[in-house]
């Protein structure tokens, strides 16, 4: 499978374990991002969607399993968290959109990446 491009993020150098930093790192980046940069080719798959989701869960897992613990990061892990559950909840608004189109017999590809102001309001 391609690799997207990278979107830097505060696991960087944050104290997070490196694995979960490189996945991370390796994860795909926001269309959003993409597009900013000029690099959009096409719109990620269903795949690579849920493959960016899996691996911020796994990077929120460690985050949280660390939060017992002495740590000088633990302020950055809880802004970490934050951009997780933020993403997540962009992701997955975006993979709702695409199952909706499929249904509707409509092509996957019409959706799109909404803002996180955007994903956040529907919760409030």
């Amino acid at each position: 499978m391609p690799s997207l491009p990278h979107r830097a993020s505060a696991a960087k150098g944050a104290g997070i374990p490196r694995a979960v930093g490189r996945a991370t790192r390796r994860a795909a980046s926001t269309l959003a991002d993409r597009t900013a940069r000029g690099t959009v080719e096409r719109m990620p798959t269903d795949e690579q969607i849920q493959e960016q989701i899996e691996t911020l869960e796994q990077e929120r897992l460690t985050l949280r399993e660390r939060e017992g613990e002495d740590d000088p990061t633990q302020a950055a892990d809880v802004a970490r968290l934050e951009e997780i559950r933020v993403e997540l909840d962009r992701l997955w608004d975006y993979q709702r959109q695409r199952n909706a189109l499929r249904e509707a017999g409509r092509d996957p590809e019409e959706a799109s990446e909404r803002s996180a102001d955007v994903v956040e309001k529907y919760w409030q």
